[in-house]
């Protein structure tokens, strides 16, 4: 219902709120540092759906920022991401295999494989934070991803600062399409939220809050 009220509202509009939604998104992919604050106490980063098992390009992107963070601040991993399709491993497994493999300590490498969606590994991640009482934490995702991590975070409370996964901001046209729909979930996203909130609707409020 959602989908389709977000739909209605580009129609309504004749498409201003998804123009508004996608000077976000790309203003978001384009300012953000591929750099974090050196008090961090914990890295974050949104899994991507595996390739035959394997982490795709963005996925790696994703990991190596986290590692280079890592280098740099000693502050811990969180993986979030599930098993997905018909894979064996869930995608946290998949990474945490990964900077295994590049030299990082298992210990200091935590996984939340319990969800499919964005949205979830935000909820299942803001547990963790605060069952370990962490207080200071950075996501780490791709520029384009960005924008969407921000609103799920500020829509569950989280005050959380922000890290690309690319040194520089660059949209070949292979990724135009790409981040048009990543312009479709934020503006799918805040349509749900506003109406979440104005019909009061217990079920949807409890998904965003």
């Amino acid at each position: 219902f959602t989908l389709l009220l977000s739909t209605m509202l580009i129609i309504l509009f004749s498409g201003l709120s998804l123009l508004w939604m996608g000077h976000i998104v790309l203003r978001t992919a384009r300012n953000t540092a591929p750099t974090c604050s050196p008090d961090i106490e914990m890295i974050l980063i949104p899994c991507v759906k595996l390739s035959a098992g394997q982490p795709n390009d963005d996925f790696r992107l994703r990991l190596e920022r986290a590692y280079r963070l890592h280098q740099q601040h000693g502050a811990q991993l969180l993986l979030m991401g599930g098993i997905t399709g018909d894979e064996k491993l869930s995608e946290a497994a998949v990474g945490k295999r990964h900077l295994i493999n590049r030299g990082v300590d298992p210990a200091a490498v935590l996984m939340e494989e319990d969800s499919r969606t964005t949205l979830e590994n935000f909820h299942n991640a803001r547990k963790q934070l605060r069952e370990k009482n962490i207080k200071r934490y950075v996501i780490v995702s791709n520029r384009y991803h960005l924008a969407r991590c921000q609103a799920l975070a500020n829509g569950l409370g989280m005050a959380s600062a922000l890290c690309a996964a690319e040194e520089h901001f660059s949209m070949p046209s292979s990724s135009w399409l790409r981040l048009l729909v990543e312009i479709n979930y934020v503006h799918w996203y805040h349509t749900g939220k506003f109406w979440s909130r104005l019909t009061g609707n217990p079920r949807n409020l409890a998904r965003i809050n």
